[in-house]
């Protein structure tokens, strides 16, 4: 039986309790933080805290988190968030374990939440995302699902004392 989020091995599913271990270890990466936005990891009881509350209601928080899984395996998150039903658009961010990478599993997550989720749950006109200029890896596969540049922020971003990365804006509209 096909599953609704699923498509060529690559499989997205609501976040579980289970997702504890998984969650606490990729938060923990420091080199993630540069492309999230974090400035210190999560403790393992704010992550516990943040599974035991969560709510998938995108209508009330205006995010969804779910758990991308390839060929049955944990292998990262992808969020929906900043979700305007007003404007009808919707933003996508990514997070792919390193040891997982370079295997073109984050287009085929991007391609699926957007076409799937976005465009045919939510019904949104558009996705979009903010992306480092200095994160190549990310930049390649929205545009391999279907996101176009559309601007450059100067010194968007914080990636260290002193120093700044510019970010690019990339959407996507239903087709």
């Amino acid at each position: 039986m096909a599953k609704f989020l699923e498509c060529d091995g690559v499989e997205l599913r609501p976040l579980e309790p289970d997702d504890l271990n998984t969650l606490y270890m990729w938060e923990s990466e420091a080199d993630a933080w540069k492309t999230n936005s974090v400035s210190a990891p999560y403790s393992r009881h704010l992550l516990l805290e943040y599974l035991r509350n969560y709510d998938a209601d995108i209508y009330k928080t205006r995010e969804v988190r779910m758990m991308l899984l390839y060929q049955g395996d944990a292998v990262g998150t992808v969020d929906v968030f900043n979700f305007d039903p007003v404007n009808s658009r919707a933003e996508i961010g990514l997070y792919v374990a390193a040891e997982h990478r370079g295997q073109h599993i984050g287009c085929r997550a991007i391609a699926l939440v957007a076409e799937k989720y976005a465009f045919g749950v939510l019904g949104v006109h558009q996705v979009y995302c903010t992306v480092g200029a200095d994160n190549d890896a990310a930049l390649v596969a929205f545009a391999d699902a279907g996101f176009e540049r559309k601007a450059v922020l100067s010194q968007w971003l914080r990636r260290g004392k002193g120093e700044f990365a510019d970010a690019v804006i990339m959407q996507r509209l239903a087709r």
